[in-house]
């Protein structure tokens, strides 16, 4: 996809990053249960520099109300783990570029009904 990715092997690391160039970040990848802060904390803290960054949330937890939990964070994007490559590199598209003109396969689109499998939605 031709992307720059930055990682961070906690919340902490990642708001250090985020924070002394804000500006420079188009899109950020947040595991809800990362380390430190977990994903919601980090976007909380993101949000106030800059409220219209675009996030994408992961994660491998079932049986978590997430679109409630979630609600406070929109506009944001949800992939559940495991997920394909290519459902994952189709929605960052998406987010970068647009929405996509195709949806992945296993794309769910809140209050419009449920397509594939389970692992993107938009929030």
């Amino acid at each position: 996809m031709g992307l720059r990715v930055t990682t961070a092997e906690d919340g902490y690391k990642a708001l250090d990053i985020f924070n002394r160039s804000p500006l420079d970040v188009d899109l950020v990848v947040l595991d809800i249960g990362m380390p430190g802060p977990n994903g919601f904390e980090v976007c909380r803290n993101m949000r106030q520099v800059r409220p219209d960054i675009p996030v994408l949330f992961l994660t491998g937890y079932e049986g978590l109300d997430l679109e409630t939990q979630l609600a406070g964070f929109r506009p944001a994007m949800l992939v559940r783990k495991p997920c394909a490559p290519a459902v994952l590199r189709q929605t960052v598209g998406g987010i970068l570029c647009g929405p996509p003109c195709v949806d992945p396969p296993d794309a769910i689109h809140p209050g419009v009904g449920q397509r594939g499998g389970t692992p993107a939605s938009a929030i």
